[in-house]
C-alpha cells in the first residue's frame, strides 16, 4: 500500500466540506470550519477508507477532527 501524503488529507478535506485547499492547513480542526459537520465526517471516513484500500473501525469517525489526526490515522492503517 502506497503512503498517502499530507497534501492528499488537505485535499480530501477541502473536497468534502467543499471549501477551497488554500482554507485547509496542517493546523485545520473541526471547529475551525462550521462545514466540517457530522456530514462532512462521514464522507471523509469513507473517502479515507477509500484511499486507504482498507475499512476502518467505525469508532475512527469520531477520531477524524482535524488535519492531524487524519494524518495519524492514515499513517497508522497505511
Amino acid at each position: 500500500m502506497s503512503k498517502i501524503e499530507d497534501h492528499q488529507i488537505i485535499m480530501l478535506v477541502s473536497k468534502n466540506l467543499k471549501i477551497s485547499k488554500g482554507e485547509i492547513s496542517l493546523e485545520s480542526k473541526q471547529e475551525d470550519h462550521p462545514e466540517w459537520d457530522s456530514l462532512a465526517n462521514l464522507r471523509i471516513y469513507l473517502e479515507l477508507s477509500k484511499l486507504l484500500k482498507k475499512e476502518l473501525p467505525n469508532e475512527i469517525i469520531f477520531q477524524l477532527d482535524s488535519i492531524k489526526s487524519i494524518i495519524k490515522i492514515s499513517k497508522d492503517f497505511s
